[in-house]
């Protein structure tokens, strides 16, 4: 995997926002799933965020991977659920995170541990760890052009939706604050690439 100087700088304001994110909104974990390109050799998979349909095109598919990718853990208890994540991956669809990039819009769950296996093959560590909701929302930055970033927060408990909606308008607001040259993807965007 190629760390360009525009990726680190990504990174490191990905970083800031999960933690002014965790620590305003009092959350526990947060972490960031990067797209993934397979392109049907075995084990063998390229490792780049760019997910235009060019790009796409040339790959089996595409699933969502946390490892090397900038996360942020307020409470120590939830340490070792970043690390099961960063031994997995996510299909498109899978999961909050997987959910948030296939349909390209914020996405809450009000709690993760009524997932089905299926639906969220992390699910058994969720429930391990005692997490609750979750939100997930895919953005671009500006600097590394193409690459798309799905950053995802757990709350400690279940949240229903008017307060999963309310925390969801808060989180958005946390992250305009601090972010620089991250933003959400239009559908008019999308339909361009």
């Amino acid at each position: 995997q190629i760390h360009s100087e525009g990726r680190h700088a990504v990174y490191q304001e990905i970083s800031e926002i999960l933690r002014a994110v965790c620590e305003t909104h009092k959350l526990p974990i947060a972490q960031t799933w990067l797209p993934c390109l397979h392109n049907g050799s075995g084990n063998e998979e390229i490792l780049v965020a760019d997910t235009t349909p060019a790009a796409a095109a040339a790959s089996d598919h595409i699933s969502l991977f946390t490892r090397d990718a900038p996360f942020y853990v307020s409470d120590p208890r939830f340490v070792g659920f970043h690390h099961a994540c960063a031994d997995h991956s996510l299909d498109q669809g899978q999961g909050v995170a997987g959910k948030a990039f296939a349909s390209n819009k914020p996405c809450f769950i009000s709690d993760v541990k009524n997932y089905l296996i299926e639906e969220y093959p992390l699910v058994h560590h969720a429930r391990y760890f005692k997490l609750g909701g979750a939100v997930a929302i895919r953005l671009r930055s500006s600097i590394t052009g193409a690459e798309d970033y799905v950053l995802e927060f757990f709350m400690p408990a279940e949240i229903d939706s008017a307060g999963g909606a309310a925390l969801l308008t808060s989180i958005s607001a946390t992250m305009q604050r601090a972010s620089r040259s991250l933003r959400a993807l239009s559908a008019e965007e999308l339909r361009h690439e």
